[in-house]
């Protein structure tokens, strides 16, 4: 995933864990309040963007290999998440399911990458 790319989706998550923990802590929406969440919240949107990223990926290689079926992928990414720290385990499904969709993207992306540069390294034309 690259830089842009990263960044985008930890914003986005950091969005999401931000109205959560405010929700969570039934505090009135305030600056500080906001920035309390925000700076609880970087830390476990960054690793959850990472975590969510290597699942998707582990969940793609077992299912290319055979040891997953198409339908299987999408539980193994998030069992992978929940079960990499305490803090992704408390999160709701839905959050992680965005969170696993965006590396999914990220994931296509980078493979229509290396297909593209396999395809320039060996001299065929590309399309």
């Amino acid at each position: 995933m690259d830089e842009g790319t990263f960044a985008v989706l930890v914003s986005v998550l950091t969005l999401i864990a931000v109205a959560f923990f405010i929700w969570k802590r039934k505090e009135p929406i305030t600056l500080e309040s906001v920035i309390r969440a925000t700076e609880d919240a970087v830390p476990i949107a960054q690793e959850l963007a990472k975590v969510a990223e290597t699942g998707v990926g582990a969940a793609e290689q077992l299912f290319v290999t055979g040891r997953l079926t198409r339908d299987e992928r999408l539980n193994y990414a998030l069992n992978y998440v929940k079960g990499w720290s305490p803090a992704l385990a408390n999160l709701e499904n839905e959050k992680i399911f965005a969170a696993i969709e965006a590396a999914v993207l990220a994931v296509n992306a980078l493979r229509a990458q290396a297909g593209t540069l396999a395809k320039t390294q060996t001299g065929l034309p590309l399309q």
